[in-house]
C-alpha cells in the first residue's frame, strides 16, 4: 500500500486522487457517497490491454469503501492516516453491524453477477480497518441525467428498457433481499444499452435503521411510508413503490410527491387520483398502465402489488373490456304465484330455511340433511315448521361457521427461510400452512454454507390465504464451488437483440457522464 503524505488537519474523509489500494487500484475520483460508504472510480493497474471484442474495460473499476457517515472517521492508526476507526458505545455496535451487512452485500452481489441488470463484483478485500468492494465501472448515463437532458421518455421505449430489471428484481426478492433504494440516481444506462442497478448499499439494513444514532439517507419521492418508520413492514412491495416512482419520473419528468407529504393530505385517495391524472400526459402510456403505476405508489403497502412479478403482469396484461361482448338477455315467462302468509311462525320458518339454503350454496360442503343434523333442527311434516329452539340453534350454527370461514380466509404472510437448514425451513413452513408442499433444488453459494437454504421461490412477506399456495421451491446450498471462478467483466453476460438502441456514446463530459441521444 502506498501512503501519500498529507497533514492531519487537511485530511479529507475521502481517499485522495493517486492513492493506491490493494497494491493495484489507483484512486482517480469520487463517484458518490451515501449513508454507508464512498464509491470511487479507480484504475486497475494489473489489467491487461483491453480486448476490443469486450463490451467493458476492466482497467477502469468502481470501488466501494465502507465508511458510514456519522459513525466512523479517519484516524492515524499505526501511522496510517487513512485508517477507518469507529466511535465508541452505541456507535461501535452500529459500525460493526453495518460492516457485516456491507460484506453481505458484496457476497450477495456475487450471487447475482449473472443477472444483466446487476453490476459485476470483481474483488472483495480488507484494508485500512474497513472493507472494499471492487466492481466493474459502467460508462453511461443515469435515468435522472437522461430525463434532465432529453425530457420525458415514451412509455413503450422505457418499458422495453426496464423489463429486464423487473425480472431480475423478482429473482433478487426470491433470495430474500430487498433493495430499498431504487431511484433514477441508481439506474444507469450503459454503453451496452442495458439498464443497470448500481447500488445495493441500503439493501437489508433494517437493523441499522432502528439505531437512533445511525442515519439512513432516504431519497424523497422514492421511499414509501414504511421506510420512514423503525417498525415499518419492509418487503417486495417496498421496491414496487420505488420502481413505480421511477416510472412516474421517467414518464412525466417530475419527481413524485414525497410519501410523508402525501400522508399529510387528508383526502389521500383524491391525491392518488392526481398521480394517475399526471400520468395521462405521458407519451403513449395506455390507461391501464397509468392505473397500475398509481396503484404501485399507494401509501399503504397492502394496496400495492405484493411482488414485482405481479406488477409486471399488470403492466403487460390489459384488462378485458366488454367492447366486443354482446349481452344476451333471456326472458323467461314465469307463472304468477299467489303469495299467502298464513302465520308469523311460517314466515320465520321460511326465513330460516332461506338462510340455510344460502349457507349450503355458499360453502358447497354440506347437504340439507347434514345441515339439519349438525344444527340440531328437526322438522314436522306439516308446513316444515321447526320445533322450539330452532332460532338459537341456527344462530349458533351460523356463528361457528363464520369463525371457520374467518380462519380459512385469514391473510398470512410468507416467512423467510433463507439462511436456515432444510429441516427447520420445512417445519416453519408447515407451521405457517400445512398445505404448502416444499420442493428443493440445489446450487453452489459463496455466501451460505452447505445444506443451507439460499433462495425461496416465493418472496418473504408475500401475503396469501391459507391453502392458496400449493408449493414452494427452496434452493439448497452445495457450498463453495470447487473450481475457482475468475473475475469477469460484463462481456460474460448474455446479449439481447431487437432492443431499441439509446446510442450511448463514449464521449465524456466534465461531469464524468457521456452524452446520449434517443433514436432508432
Amino acid at each position: 500500500m502506498e501512503v501519500i503524505s498529507m497533514s492531519q488537519d487537511k485530511l479529507s474523509h475521502t481517499l485522495p486522487t493517486g492513492y493506491i489500494l490493494h497494491d493495484i487500484f489507483e484512486i482517480e475520483s469520487v463517484i458518490g457517497e451515501g449513508g454507508f460508504g464512498i464509491t470511487y472510480r479507480a484504475k486497475n493497474l494489473a489489467a491487461k490491454p483491453q480486448d476490443k471484442s469486450k463490451t467493458s474495460d476492466i482497467s477502469q473499476v468502481a470501488i466501494k469503501e465502507y465508511y458510514p457517515l456519522g459513525v466512523a472517521t479517519r484516524d492515524n492508526h499505526n501511522n496510517n492516516p487513512y485508517a477507518v476507526t469507529h466511535y465508541k458505545g452505541e456507535l461501535e455496535i452500529a459500525f460493526n453491524k453495518g460492516l457485516d451487512r456491507f460484506r453481505q452485500e458484496a457476497y450477495l452481489l456475487k450471487e447475482f453477477e449473472d443477472l444483466d441488470s446487476i453490476v459485476t463484483v470483481l474483488d472483495i478485500f480488507e484494508e485500512n480497518n474497513t472493507t472494499y468492494i471492487v466492481m466493474e465501472y459502467i460508462e453511461g448515463l443515469t435515468i435522472k441525467k437522461l430525463v434532465e437532458q432529453e425530457g420525458r421518455l415514451p412509455y413503450p421505449e422505457f418499458m422495453e428498457l426496464i423489463t429486464p430489471l423487473l425480472h431480475d428484481m423478482s429473482h433478487i426478492h426470491s433470495k430474500g433481499l430487498i433493495h430499498r433504494d431504487i431511484s433514477p440516481d441508481n439506474l444507469l444506462i450503459g454503453t451496452d444499452n442495458r439498464l443497470h442497478l448500481i447500488d445495493f448499499g441500503s439493501a437489508n439494513h433494517n437493523n441499522l435503521k432502528s439505531t437512533k444514532t445511525f442515519t439512513v439517507i432516504l431519497k424523497a419521492g422514492y421511499a414509501p411510508p414504511e421506510q420512514y418508520s423503525p417498525k415499518g413492514k419492509i418487503g417486495p412491495w417496498t421496491d414496487v413503490y420505488g420502481l413505480c416512482a421511477v416510472f412516474y419520473f421517467a414518464l412525466t419528468g417530475h419527481t413524485p410527491t414525497d410519501s410523508l407529504q402525501r400522508m399529510q393530505i387528508k383526502e389521500s385517495e383524491t391525491h392518488d387520483n392526481d398521480i394517475e391524472n399526471d400520468l395521462k400526459h405521458a407519451i403513449d402510456l395506455p390507461p391501464h398502465a397509468a392505473h397500475v403505476i398509481a396503484q404501485g405508489l399507494s401509501l399503504s403497502y397492502k394496496e400495492r402489488y405484493p411482488s414485482v412479478q405481479m406488477l409486471y403482469n399488470a403492466l403487460t396484461t390489459p384488462p378485458v373490456t366488454n367492447d366486443n361482448v354482446t349481452a344476451i338477455h333471456i326472458h323467461e315467462d314465469k307463472p304468477k304465484v299467489k303469495r299467502t302468509y298464513k302465520t308469523p311462525v311460517l314466515f320465520a320458518c321460511i326465513f330460516a330455511l332461506f338462510t340455510i339454503v344460502l349457507l349450503v350454496n355458499y360453502y358447497h360442503a354440506y347437504d340439507l340433511s347434514k345441515l339439519k343434523a349438525e344444527s340440531n333442527l328437526t322438522f314436522t311434516n306439516e308446513n316444515l315448521i321447526p320445533t322450539s329452539g330452532h332460532l338459537t340453534s341456527l344462530h349458533n350454527y351460523i356463528e361457528d361457521y363464520s369463525k371457520e370461514i374467518e380462519e380459512q380466509y385469514k391473510i398470512l404472510n410468507m416467512i423467510g427461510v433463507v439462511g436456515t437448514n432444510l429441516t427447520d425451513a420445512k417445519s416453519n413452513l408447515n407451521e405457517l400452512d400445512s398445505n404448502i408442499e416444499v420442493n428443493t433444488t440445489s446450487d453452489y453459494s459463496d455466501a451460505y454454507p452447505k445444506d443451507t437454504v439460499i433462495a425461496q421461490s416465493i418472496a418473504p412477506n408475500t401475503p396469501f390465504t391459507k391453502g392458496n399456495i400449493s408449493s414452494i421451491t427452496l434452493t439448497i446450498s452445495l457450498g463453495t464451488k470447487p473450481v475457482n471462478k475468475t473475475a469477469q467483466s460484463s462481456n460474460g453476460k448474455s446479449s439481447k437483440s431487437n432492443k431499441k438502441s439509446y446510442n450511448v456514446t463514449g464521449t465524456k463530459k466534465d461531469d464524468g457522464y457521456t452524452t446520449i441521444h434517443i433514436g432508432d
